[in-house]
């Protein structure tokens, strides 16, 4: 009887870790907006391109990767229309300038654009991170490293409940091998 309740409060705690991302601290003072299985928030302060990655990260996200106009809308409509970062960079600086080589930090493909007009520009060869909503409401604009004065949008997929099962079931497993 006793393995059972080991066993049922490991499939607990699992569930409880997944479903909160492994993110007590931060998910209980975040205030999350959902929209197509995906979660966002800004990052709480304001920062450099790379301190709001670094943010999101430690959330178990990554800086918004915007797939289509509706969800550049969505965010418009939820977030503001002022200047934010996303995920956007070249991680290759130099290649195929000043366009060229741009990538989400999600790794996924990219299938959208909405560069502001004469950008991405590569101002003074430095420019390989981005914001969207250049002028306050414009398309997306790349910037420099040291462009440190904006808050980020933060995306974090949702747990599912197959991960949560899966993740128990797992800490079962490791239980019965002792």
């Amino acid at each position: 009887m006793k393995k059972k309740k080991t066993g049922l409060v490991s499939l607990l705690g699992a569930a409880i870790a997944l479903g909160l991302g492994g993110r007590a601290n931060a998910s209980s003072v975040v205030d999350w907006k959902e929209y197509n299985g995906h979660r966002y928030e800004l990052t709480p302060d304001v920062t450099s391109w790379t301190g709001a990655e670094h943010y999101a990260r430690s959330l178990g996200g990554r800086l918004v990767t915007i797939n289509d106009a509706a969800e550049e809308s969505w965010l418009k409509n939820t977030f503001g229309t002022e200047e934010m970062y996303m995920g956007f960079y070249q991680p290759n600086p130099g290649e195929n300038e000043p366009a060229g080589g741009w990538e989400w930090t999600s790794g996924e493909p990219v299938t959208y654009t909405n560069w502001h007009r004469g950008e991405p520009n590569n101002s003074q060869g430095l420019e390989h991170w981005t914001h969207m909503n250049m002028y306050n409401g414009g398309g997306w604009n790349d910037i420099p490293a040291n462009w440190d004065n904006l808050v980020g949008i933060v995306e974090v997929p949702e747990p599912t409940t197959i991960g949560l099962l899966g993740l128990g079931s797992f800490g079962l497993l490791k239980r019965r091998k002792k």
